[in-house]
C-alpha cells in the first residue's frame, strides 16, 4: 500500500462514523481505529468476501438498523440470576484493538484469576495502531474472571476482567 493512499484512508476515517477499520489480504494486514463515543459495547459484525479472503469488520451500531431484532432480544426467556462469581466490577475495553495478557509469550501473564490487585496496576496491554496501552486496575480486589483470551481482537467497552 502506498503512503498516499493510506493517508487518504486515515482522512475518510477520520470524517466517518466509523470506530475502526480492518483489512486483510494475503500477507497484509491493516488496521485502522479511533476513538468514538458509543452508548452501548456493539457485537461485531463481519462480512466476508470468500473469493479474495479478505475481511472487513465493523462494529454492529453500524450496521443497518434491525428493529425486529430487538423484540426478538427482548421477548427471549429469562436467564437464571447470575451466579456469585459474577459479582465485582467489570474493567471495560477503553479503545478498540489487540489484547496481550502478558509482556511477551514467554512471559507469566500479569494477572491471574484470584489475585489481588491495587489500584493503577497493569492488568494487561491493548495494542492499537501499534502503539501498546496499559490498561490498569480501577480499583483494590480480586481478579474474579478473565473474560478475554490472549491476542484477540477486543471492541470498545467489551468487559475484559472482573474485579470483586
Amino acid at each position: 500500500m502506498q503512503y498516499e493512499e493510506l493517508v487518504k484512508l486515515i482522512d475518510k476515517l477520520d470524517q466517518s462514523s466509523l470506530a475502526y477499520f480492518e483489512f486483510t489480504n494475503d500477507n497484509e494486514r491493516l488496521l485502522l481505529a479511533k476513538e468514538v463515543p458509543q452508548v452501548a459495547a456493539p457485537a461485531p459484525v463481519v462480512v466476508t468476501d470468500v473469493t479474495e479472503s479478505a475481511a472487513l469488520t465493523a462494529p454492529a451500531s453500524l450496521a443497518a438498523p434491525a428493529p425486529v431484532a430487538v423484540p426478538e432480544v427482548v421477548e427471549a426467556p429469562a436467564a437464571p440470576a447470575p451466579a456469585p462469581a459474577a459479582a465485582g466490577k467489570e474493567v471495560p475495553a477503553p479503545m478498540v484493538g489487540v489484547v496481550y495478557l502478558q509482556a511477551n509469550p514467554d512471559a507469566d501473564p500479569y494477572v491471574q484469576v484470584g489475585d489481588s490487585v491495587k489500584k493503577g496496576q497493569v492488568l494487561c496491554l491493548i495494542e492499537a495502531m501499534k502503539l501498546m496501552n496499559e490498561i490498569v486496575a480501577p480499583q483494590d480486589g480480586v481478579v474474579s474472571a478473565i473474560l478475554v483470551e490472549n491476542e484477540n481482537i477486543v471492541e470498545y467497552g467489551q468487559a475484559l476482567f472482573r474485579i470483586s
